[in-house]
């Protein structure tokens, strides 16, 4: 009787076990959504070559004062942020050489060039074309 018991016990206690894995349930799913954008990204590239370097350099702040003057000034725009990371200077060689020559760098320098990229970004968006 008591083996008997004992059996039916384990029987009955059997489903009270913890499940060695967990349940899962996957979905699967597709979807496309449209939605128009608030704001706007532009990246532009200020290019000035002059003859000397601190030439370039100014006409290049000239440059990035004068589009951080006039972006404020666009009818309609929320609000703006610009970043204008510090120019960079390269030398400017002779056109006709660098065309020609197998090793630029032997290229006469016959100016200095200065560039910075300029972000802005704003909103609306429609204003960025």
């Amino acid at each position: 009787m008591l083996r008997t018991a004992t059996l039916l016990s384990a029987l009955l206690l059997t489903g009270c076990l913890p499940q060695l894995t967990q349940p899962e349930i996957e979905v699967d799913g597709h979807a496309t959504i449209f939605a128009e954008p608030d704001t706007f990204t532009i990246s532009a590239r200020i290019r000035i070559q002059k003859d000397k370097r601190e030439a370039a350099l100014a006409a290049t702040a000239e440059a990035v004062a004068a589009v951080k003057a006039a972006v404020p000034e666009l009818e309609g725009l929320a609000s703006f942020k610009m970043n204008s990371p510090e120019a960079s200077v390269y030398p400017v060689r002779d056109a006709a050489c660098m065309r020609e020559a197998y090793d630029t760098s032997a290229c006469p320098i016959v100016g200095q060039g200065a560039s910075v990229t300029l972000e802005i970004s704003g909103s609306p968006a429609s204003l960025a074309g």
